[in-house]
């Protein structure tokens, strides 16, 4: 079973985009998101501007550990720690 499938998860979407992040995090991510406003940049002017566009959409849910498909060719476990070598003489 791959370590991400140890914790306890969730998707997170903010805006239309989705991501796979343990559900403590994400929680987080919610209170620091609430009451965030959008924003497109207008790269012309000097300095550039911010147009404020609408509130931002975030939304949390929690799922299985049987929900989450890995990629092919991903570890089934955590990497392991890296042993440092001694040069060669």
């Amino acid at each position: 079973m791959s370590a991400i499938l140890k914790k306890e998860m969730c998707c997170l979407r903010i805006g239309h985009s989705d991501y796979l992040i343990p559900i403590d995090n994400g929680l987080k991510i919610i209170a620091l998101m609430r009451g965030s406003i959008e924003c497109e940049i207008d790269y012309i002017t000097h300095p550039m501007k911010y147009r404020a566009t609408r509130a931002t959409v975030v939304e949390l849910r929690s799922i299985e550990a049987d929900q989450i498909i890995l990629p092919q060719g991903e570890p089934a476990t955590a990497p392991r720690k890296t042993i440092k070598r001694l040069p060669a003489p």
